[in-house]
C-alpha cells in the first residue's frame, strides 16, 4: 500500500513480489483488485506483475482469483497470462487446469462439516448456506434459520460477540465473491461432460467445506471408463449417497463421477421428473437449472444455421464468459466476438459491428462451428448446452 501511495516506483517493485512470500488472503484480494485497475489503466507491466505474484502465492484463494482472470479478465493479455500461469502450476503438480481448479476451491475458513460457529460466550450460532452459497445464521444446533445476525445481549461476552460479528461480515463478503465462480464451475462440469475419479469426488467435492453445500443440491452420475452411465445418485446431508428411490447407493469400483445432464437420462422415461420430485420433497433448490435443461438434437451445421442474423445485447453476450467462452479481441482492443473449444471443435459467435471499448448496444450475431477431420464433433450434450447458452443471450 505504501508503494502504491508513493507513486509505484519501478525500482521498488520488490514490494509487490514480497506479497508472494508474506501475503495473506486479504493481500491476495487487494492485489487482484489492483491488477484489474492497472489493466483498465493500460498499465500492462504492473497488471501482469500482479498476476504473477498471485500465481507465486499459490494459495487456494490466490489461484481461484487467477482462474477468474483467465475467464473474464479486463484485457486479453491478462486472460492469456492467467491461462499460462494456471497451466504451469497444473503441470508442476501433474494436473490438468480443471483438476487444479477442483483442488483449489476456497473454503472460506469453514470447518470440516462446512459450517462456522459464532461464539457469543453463553450463546452460540451457526452458519448455513442456500442454493447460491449465500450464508445465513442458524441457532446452535442448525435446526432454525434466523432472520438476521443476532445482536449482542447484556449477558453475552462483549469481546466474543464483537469478534463473531466481524467474522460474519467477512464471511458474507467472501462468499459473495466466491459463490459465482464455484456454481459456474459445476455448471461447466455438466455441460462439458467432465468426470473425476471417485476419490477426487469424495475429497474435493463431497468433503469440501464450501463446495459440499452445492454438491448436495445436484444429481450426479457414475460412469464407466468408456463414458457409459452406470447409475445416478444424490449426496445426502450425512454425505451418504441415495438413489432416485431414496435407497442407499454405492459407487461402483473404478467409476468416474460427474454432474449428469438431462440428455444423458433421456432413454429412461420419467427419470428426470422423478429426480425433480425427490428434490422437491426434500425442499432442495438447485444452484442452476440442471434438471430443467433443454434437450436439443442438432448437428453442428444445424447449430450454425439456427443462429443466422440473430440479435443479442452486449451485456448478455458478456455473460457467455461464465460458461467458458473467451472474447476475440483485435489489435486495437475491439471485440470481434466470442469463442469456445468444444470437444475439439471451435465454436465462434461473430458480432456485427464489432464492439468498441465502452459501447453498449444490441449486436447482430452469427454462430459458426468449425472442426477438423481428426477431431471429434461436439457431443449431443455439448450441443444442447451451446443452444441453452446462446438462446439465453438473444432478444
Amino acid at each position: 500500500r505504501a508503494w502504491v501511495a508513493g507513486g509505484m516506483v519501478t525500482a521498488h517493485e520488490w514490494c509487490v513480489r514480497a506479497v508472494a512470500l508474506v501475503g495473506s488472503d486479504k493481500a491476495a484480494r487487494f492485489l487482484f483488485d489492483r491488477g484489474r485497475a492497472w489493466a483498465l489503466d493500460n498499465s500492462k507491466q504492473r497488471a501482469i506483475l500482479a498476476l504473477d505474484v498471485l500465481g507465486a502465492m499459490g494459495t487456494d484463494l490466490a489461484l481461484s482469483l487467477v482462474g477468474r482472470v483467465s475467464r473474464s479478465g479486463a484485457r486479453q493479455y491478462m486472460k492469456d497470462r492467467a491461462v499460462e500461469i494456471l497451466a504451469e502450476i497444473a503441470a508442476a503438480r501433474g494436473l490438468s487446469a480443471d483438476e487444479l481448479e477442483d483442488r483449489t476451491a476456497p473454503d472460506l475458513g469453514l470447518d470440516e462439516n462446512g459450517t462456522m460457529v459464532f461464539d457469543f460466550g453463553p450463546r452460540a450460532f451457526r452458519v448455513g448456506f442456500d442454493e447460491h452459497l449465500r450464508p445465513f445464521v442458524q441457532n446452535a444446533d442448525g435446526t432454525e434459520k434466523l432472520d438476521s445476525f443476532p445482536r449482542a445481549a447484556k449477558t453475552d461476552d462483549a469481546e466474543k460477540a464483537k469478534a463473531a460479528s466481524e467474522a460474519w461480515k467477512h464471511l458474507k463478503s467472501e462468499a459473495e465473491k466466491v459463490s459465482r465462480d464455484q456454481i459456474a464451475r459445476l455448471e461447466r462440469m455438466m455441460g462439458e461432460e467432465r468426470r473425476v475419479d471417485a476419490d477426487v469426488f469424495v475429497d474435493a467435492f463431497v468433503k469440501h467445506p464450501l463446495v459440499g453445500h452445492l454438491v448436495k443440491r445436484l444429481v450426479w452420475g457414475a460412469f464407466d471408463t468408456g463414458g457409459a452411465l452406470l447409475g445416478t445418485f444424490r449426496v445426502a446431508e450425512d454425505r451418504t449417497y441415495a438413489t432416485v428411490e431414496d435407497d442407499t447407493y454405492e459407487l461402483p469400483e473404478g467409476a468416474r463421477v460427474g454432474v449428469v445432464h438431462p440428455y444423458t437420462l433421456k432413454d429412461t422415461p420419467g427419470l428426470v421428473a422423478r429426480w425433480g420430485q425427490q428434490l422437491s420433497d426434500y425442499a432442495i433448490a438447485q444452484p442452476f437449472g440442471q434438471l430443467t435443461r433443454p434437450i436439443v438434437e442438432l448437428t453442428p451445421a444445424m447449430l450454425t444455421s439456427r443462429y443466422t442474423d440473430k440479435q443479442a445485447p452486449t451485456g448478455l453476450l458478456f455473460g457467455l464468459r461464465s460458461f467458458g467462452w473467451r472474447t476475440i479481441v483485435q489489435e486495437y482492443g475491439d471485440i470481434e466476438g466470442f469463442e469456445r473449444n468444444v470437444n475439439g471443435a471451435r465454436v465462434v459467435v461473430s458480432m456485427d459491428p464489432w464492439l468498441r471499448q465502452g459501447e453498449s448496444k444490441v449486436h447482430k450475431i452469427k454462430v459458426y462451428a468449425y472442426t477438423t477431420s481428426d477431431q471429434p464433433m461436439p457431443s449431443p450434450v455439448q450441443i444442447s448446452e451451446l443452444v441453452f447458452q446462446l438462446d439465453g443471450v438473444l432478444v
